[in-house]
């Protein structure tokens, strides 16, 4: 999961928001930041290896690795992650 955190931060800080802690609950950041949530539930990822991206509040993606089952629905044969933002949160913010 870090190199994915990793890629995350490289994209968000390309465009302008930076990572925050959360610690007072979501909404609580400043605006241009944003801060994960460990309790992501998307089933096609693997529990606990999966987290959703907040950015003022709103959840604006998500990311996490690919679950076994899914993978081998698709025949693909090594593990992988995914990172997914809704773009549009971040039309307003460039």
């Amino acid at each position: 999961m870090d190199a994915i955190q990793g890629l995350l931060d490289e994209v968000m800080g390309l465009l302008g928001v930076v990572y925050v802690e959360e610690t007072a609950g979501r909404g609580t950041a400043p605006r241009g930041t944003y801060h994960t949530a460990a309790s992501s539930d998307e089933p096609a990822l693997i529990p606990g290896q999966q987290a959703a991206i907040f950015m003022s509040g709103v959840q604006v993606g998500m990311y996490g690795i690919v679950h076994p089952e899914v993978l081998a629905a698709f025949e693909i044969p090594y593990s992988a992650s995914v990172l997914e933002l809704e773009l549009k949160h971040f039309i307003n913010h460039l």
